[in-house]
């Protein structure tokens, strides 16, 4: 609360969730040997969170269209929270939709700032590789349940 100004940061609050407290008790190891040199712990791939919590109402269409899979929530990195994240909100340049357009392609959905082109192809790619293990794996379990790749026949 400021004495001339009022208080400046109305519309949204920050969460400590199980999955919050649990980014900080049980973090992530270290980042995978395949990631590009210019990113590291730094870039938000590991590190500690919270769960910002939008109050404001929005048009669902305009959601849909600018901002599509926001749910009024969104993980944004600790270390972000007094830099960022709070002269942004407070002076109402960017609200917490336009920051999910980041944050969704984040690997584990959180708001680590600003990216580069490069760091988002290569969000990207990790997504594409994760789902394309997944189906086959899951293809690989279809297949044993219905009896195709069982090698006695039964």
């Amino acid at each position: 609360m400021l004495p001339t100004l009022g208080r400046l940061w109305t519309n949204d609050f920050l969460v400590i969730d199980h999955q919050s407290y649990t980014s900080y008790t049980s973090p992530e190891p270290s980042p995978e040997k395949r990631q590009p040199l210019p990113f590291g712990p730094c870039f938000g791939n590991n590190g500690g969170h919270v769960r910002l919590i939008d109050t404001l109402e929005y048009d669902p269409e305009m959601i849909d269209a600018t901002s599509p899979g926001y749910e009024g929530e969104l993980k944004v990195l600790s270390s972000l929270v007094l830099t960022e994240l709070y002269p942004v909100l407070a002076s109402n340049v960017l609200r917490p939709p336009s920051l999910w357009v980041n944050a969704r392609l984040h690997p584990k959905g959180v708001w680590v700032g600003h990216t580069t082109q490069s760091q988002d192809a290569w969000w990207e790619w990790q997504r594409i590789d994760h789902v394309a293990m997944l189906r086959g794996f899951l293809d690989s379990m279809r297949g044993k349940v219905d009896g195709k790749n069982l090698k006695d026949g039964t």
